[in-house]
């Protein structure tokens, strides 16, 4: 074989070689490029739909925030009629659950909700000359707060997504 031939062969292999390098690095770069830009879109999307369950859990929360405030010590101490203020209460917060409300609760503000219903239900079961009525009044009371807690931890979620990304 002559020389001529022989450099002709081997620059054919060293193109070959550097175009098959060349695409290789190209397919790379492309996949981590479009990987980087899907996942910039998700983040985006996840912002906005958070930023949108945070405006509606605004326009929404007031109402069970109001709902819940027979059920303050001071209303329950003061009601004549405890069993029937706790039902009309209780009627009050599953009307706005049953609304969009009921769309727009954490998983642990829902806990709550449904640990509150419970300690109502308790009580309204407790025989009326039962020694157990205070301790139920304060569970009732308690798991007002720990519900009210949740609902304004809801509502601090698109700060701390904020805040835990070093954005400002």
């Amino acid at each position: 074989m002559s020389s001529a031939v022989a450099a002709a062969v081997i620059a054919a292999i060293v193109s070959a070689v550097v175009a098959a390098g060349s695409v290789a690095v190209t397919v790379v770069t492309t996949r981590a490029t479009l990987r980087r830009d899907h996942e910039r879109q998700e983040a985006d999307f996840r912002r906005t739909m958070t930023a949108r369950l945070y405006d509606r859990r605004v326009a929404t929360y007031p109402g069970l925030f109001a709902a819940t405030d027979a059920l303050r010590n001071s209303r329950l101490n003061a009601a004549s009629d405890l069993r029937s203020h706790l039902s009309e209460a209780m009627t009050q917060v599953d009307r706005w659950h049953a609304t969009e409300g009921g769309l727009m609760l954490s998983a642990r503000a829902y806990e709550q909700l449904l640990e509150l219903r419970l300690a109502v239900r308790r009580y309204l079961k407790e025989p009326a000359d039962s020694d157990q009525l205070e301790l139920l009044k304060y569970e009732i009371w308690d798991r007002k707060g720990k519900l009210r807690s949740a609902m304004r931890a809801d509502l601090g979620l698109l700060f701390d997504e904020v805040s835990q990304s070093g954005q400002t």
